[in-house]
């Protein structure tokens, strides 16, 4: 299967939604997928660096480390639109979205998203459960999920975001995953004795 992922935030910014990308990627290229991977670049040029296609950007004025970019027309946009995938994997809710929609538009390839964010939280704090907060966002919600084949959420806590309440695209809890190789170490049976009685 031909798989884009795409997201705002990979492989220049440090946090959980890159991590899960990459993860995602790897995992999927191991079992035989043929995967390339949609990103912001972290200045204002496009490349490509392997499977990753990067799309130049410029720095937000909203967040630290977030990106923008309005480059509807690059060419290595094209050349993934050339590449006909079966599925795209979207990741986050910005400047991607409007890319992976003009791909997916031409030959209606399918778009599932993976929301990683609380947003009526994470913009608004404690406030985020007032009357006009969750309203915005219900409206919010309905925009940004509309059309998508399904939305995947990586917790039940997430269906209760405010964000989700009017959706009617089919909503998935599947949690994100871990290399768990890179946590893993062997503990012999004395270590372990040791462990459970300090803890």
């Amino acid at each position: 299967m031909k798989i884009l992922l795409s997201s705002d935030c990979y492989t220049f910014q440090t946090g959980g939604i890159n991590r899960v990308v990459l993860s995602l990627a790897e995992g999927l290229i191991s079992l035989g997928h043929k995967v390339k991977v949609l990103a912001l670049s972290n200045r204002n040029e496009s490349f490509k660096d392997g499977y990753n296609y990067y799309i130049r950007s410029i720095q937000a004025f909203y967040y630290p480390d977030q990106r923008l970019s309005f480059a509807r027309r690059d060419p290595l946009l094209k050349e993934l639109a050339d590449w006909h995938p079966d599925i795209i994997h979207l990741h986050t809710e910005g400047a991607c979205k409007g890319f992976v929609q003009d791909i997916a538009k031409k030959d209606h390839i399918p778009i599932i998203m993976t929301a990683h964010t609380d947003y009526a939280r994470f913009v608004f704090g404690r406030f985020y459960n007032i009357f006009p907060v969750r309203l915005f966002f219900r409206v919010w919600g309905q925009v940004t999920y509309h059309g998508k084949a399904a939305v995947i959420l990586p917790s039940k806590k997430a269906c209760s975001y405010a964000q989700f309440e009017k959706v009617t695209c089919p909503l998935f809890v599947i949690p994100s995953g871990i290399m768990k190789e890179r946590y893993q170490r062997r503990v012999s049976r004395e270590e372990k004795a040791e462990l459970l009685s300090r803890l």
